[in-house]
């Protein structure tokens, strides 16, 4: 057995402990002065054992808690019991302050009266600041807890609430006392989701994460409520002793919710069933987020296949740089651009117009993110208004023809009447000369100039639709297929092909003038096929109504079509617009005088009839004309020529052109006629009326100054009821020929004219 430890053994064991402690040990007397301290004062304090030799009140501050420090000591050395530790506030040796916990004990003498008292100190400062940040942030949780209008409990491993805040009395409606007399939270949670909420706590508590979970929540008097928990276990030694969670009141949340589903199944009804298309587009990633059943109707692509398509793959090529400018405008600030409309292809390689209004939205750095669009198929409007558009500018081409034909017939008459001159003076001369004479082949040649010049004079008349000379009802199909034998056999490069309806209806025409008309769409077809090719030729039996014919002031009814159709080079519309005008042409000087067209327009329209042309570069050109169908029947007329016819008789000439009367009267007389000239009209009557026995007919120019031959006529006839009058004009036969014709006036004679035209129409009506 080990030798008991001397009292020398226990003081040093005693001194090793003091001297390594964390703590300082200190002995003073009654009167507080120190006698000793340990050496870790140094440690704690910064003053060695020997500076410590000192009262406590040079190193005490003057917190009140020292005040209470010492009088507790006091109290001690009064009454010899040991106190409680209580702290105290030290300065020490470099300023800086500590909070100190002291435990004292008295020391008596034999006597049981106190003598000394000792004591240890250990510095506490870190861990009061420590309690305090504590004390504070659970004072700070509390006050947030409080603050939320969402529910804060915390409830044991038994579920028992331990905690809640404010809003759970307001929200559940039980009393603070309620929740303390150990409510169990699976009460707050509705019947049919309690399972479910338990199998959930159990899941917690067992650490398990389970997220957010919507139940029915239970207040005291049974009514229910929609609520979010979020909850988490409370971990403590690495062991679970409950939860603590929040408890969300989403009630409002679902009334907004089942709004918003509201709103959105109106918008979608809306969106679905507007009467216009509706699309969203990523202008970023070039694709469609969103359309409605419209905007399929319109194209013919379904949903699935829209979002598969880019903006590109709808519009036509001209659209394209309509889109560009718009979203150039949207870029450059302009955030309510105007409508705008575009051409779209659909699926089913229908096109069609929509008008579309746009909204854009832009994303976070203020690009433009989104389009959404607002589409009206106006296809019907374009339409109408191309229609409209074309029939302005029909209507402007038929007024421009009006008084392009009003000028060239006038141009003509003149040219005619000159004409007339030099026609007549050379054919006075060929009647004296033989024809070995040096002159004669220049003469001849004069008279064939002179009829070249003619047909450019009818050209212009047919333009200003004075080209009717005779016009008889006719079946088309004949003088169609001859006129394409004739020209056929002239252009071995050109293959014509006819397609004629059988029991076409018959026309009133004047048959040499369509012959023209024909004749001029042959060239025009050939001239624009250079490297050979086709014309087709179709008649057909074809109605017009009003919106047809109104432009050209014709009626509607009953047409024959006649269509010439080249496989040439087409022409764009710039070129359509003019290839009626007089003296426009493509072709080269030599090739062509730009009136053969414009001469088939007035012919046409001479006929009451209209015509038009379709072409597209590169694909040919179509010219289309109508001619009023007749009840009459073909009457077949073939002409004929007869000699020179002389005679005998008296005729008045009357013409306000010198150079006619000069040479006219000089080829009736050659005739054998005896001729007296006049000037004017009001020359002519009163020779008339002096002498009316005298005349066996009269030759009357219609167009005179003053006074013009349709007024002279009627006074001729009341001074002779018998009168034979033979009408002469620059122009050819018209509305006012016609009438005169029907009132009596013998024949019509077109200046420029022949010796033997002349001498047929004297002699036909002095027979």
């Amino acid at each position: 057995m080990k030798d008991q430890p001397t009292y020398q053994d226990l003081l040093e064991r005693m001194r090793i402990i003091i001297e390594h402690s964390n703590e300082v040990f200190y002995l003073h007397d009654i009167h507080h002065v120190l006698s000793y301290v340990s050496p870790t004062s140094e440690k704690i304090l910064g003053y060695t054992p020997e500076e410590m030799m000192i009262t406590w009140t040079d190193i005490t501050t003057d917190n009140p808690i020292n005040q209470r420090g010492v009088e507790i000591t006091e109290k001690a050395i009064k009454t010899g019991v040991r106190h409680p530790p209580y702290h105290l506030e030290l300065r020490k040796k470099d300023g800086s302050l500590i909070l100190v916990e002291v435990a004292e004990s008295p020391i008596k003498d034999n006597t049981d009266t106190v003598v000394a008292i000792v004591g240890a100190l250990r510095d506490v400062t870190e861990t009061k600041r420590a309690e305090k940040a504590l004390r504070e942030s659970e004072e700070r949780f509390r006050d947030m807890a409080e603050l939320l209008p969402e529910i804060i409990f915390e409830i044991d491993h038994q579920g028992t609430l331990t905690f809640v805040n404010q809003s759970a009395y307001a929200q559940f409606q039980y009393s603070e006392e309620d929740f303390n007399t150990g409510l169990n939270a699976i009460e707050m949670i509705a019947p049919e989701d309690r399972q479910r909420g338990l199998a959930n706590i159990s899941k917690i508590l067992k650490g398990e994460h389970v997220g957010l979970k919507e139940y029915r929540a239970l207040r005291k008097d049974g009514s229910t409520f929609p609520a979010l928990f979020h909850s988490a276990a409370i971990i403590r030694d690495g062991t679970s002793v409950g939860l603590r969670g929040i408890i969300i009141d989403i009630t409002e949340r679902k009334k907004m919710l089942e709004a918003l589903e509201e709103s959105e199944a109106n918008y979608r009804q809306l969106f679905n069933h507007a009467p216009a298309g509706i699309y969203e587009f990523d202008i970023q990633k070039r694709r469609f987020l969103s359309v409605n059943d419209i905007m399929c109707e319109y194209t013919g692509y379904s949903k699935e296949e829209f979002m598969n398509l880019d903006t590109v793959d709808l519009l036509s090529e001209d659209s394209l740089p309509i889109l560009e400018e718009l979203l150039e405008k949207v870029a450059a600030g302009e955030n309510n651009p105007d409508p705008v409309e575009y051409r779209i292809k659909g699926k089913n390689q229908r096109e069609f117009w929509v008008s579309v209004h746009s909204r854009f939205t832009y994303d976070a750095n203020g690009h433009i993110w989104k389009v959404t669009g607002v589409a009206h198929d106006v296809s019907e409007r374009r339409q109408a208004e191309e229609e409209k558009k074309r029939l302005e500018e029909k209507l402007r081409q038929v007024q421009k023809m009006e008084a392009l034909g009003t000028l060239s017939g006038g141009i003509a008459h003149d040219f005619n009447n000159l004409m007339t001159g030099i026609l007549g003076n050379t054919s006075l001369m060929l009647f004296d000369l033989d024809e070995h004479h040096e002159y004669y082949e220049r003469l001849k040649q004069i008279e064939s100039l002179v009829k070249r010049g003619a047909d450019l004079t009818r050209q212009l008349l047919g333009l200003s639709r004075r080209g009717r000379f005779t016009a008889v009802a006719t079946d088309l199909n004949p003088l169609i297929s001859e006129a394409v034998d004739i020209y056929g056999r002239t252009k071995k490069d050109i293959q014509i092909h006819t397609h004629l309806q059988e029991n076409l209806w018959t026309v009133v025409i004047d048959r040499g003038q369509i012959e023209q008309v024909l004749l001029n769409l042959f060239i025009n077809a050939w001239q624009a096929m250079p490297d050979g090719g086709e014309i087709h030729i179709e008649t057909l039996n074809h109605y017009l109504d009003n919106a047809d014919t109104a432009v050209y002031k014709i009626p509607a009814g009953r047409y024959v079509k006649i269509s010439v159709t080249d496989t040439g080079i087409g022409m764009d519309k710039t070129t359509q617009q003019k290839v009626f005008d007089p003296f426009f042409t493509t072709k080269a000087m030599e090739r062509g005088t730009g009136l053969g067209l414009a001469s088939a327009y007035g012919i046409v329209q001479s006929h009451k009839g209209m015509i038009h042309v379709y072409s597209e570069p590169g694909r040919g050109s179509t010219f289309t004309f109508y001619l009023p169908a007749s009840e009459q029947k073909d009457l077949n007329l073939a002409s004929s020529e007869t000699d020179i016819v002389h005679g005998t008789g008296s005729i008045l000439l009357i013409d306000d052109e010198k150079v006619v009367v000069e040479a006219g009267k000089s080829i009736l007389e050659k005739l054998g006629y005896r001729v007296t000239t006049a000037t004017s009209a009001t020359e002519a009557l009163a020779v008339f009326a002096e002498q009316a026995n005298r005349f066996d007919m009269v030759i009357l120019d219609l167009i005179m100054p003053k006074m013009g031959g349709a007024q002279a006529f009627e006074k001729l006839k009341r001074i002779d009821k018998q009168v034979k009058v033979l009408l002469s004009s620059g122009y050819s036969i018209n509305a006012q020929v016609d009438g005169l014709l029907a009132l009596g006036c013998k024949g019509f004679i077109q200046k420029p004219f022949t010796v033997h035209e002349l001498s047929k129409e004297v002699g036909r009506i002095l027979s």
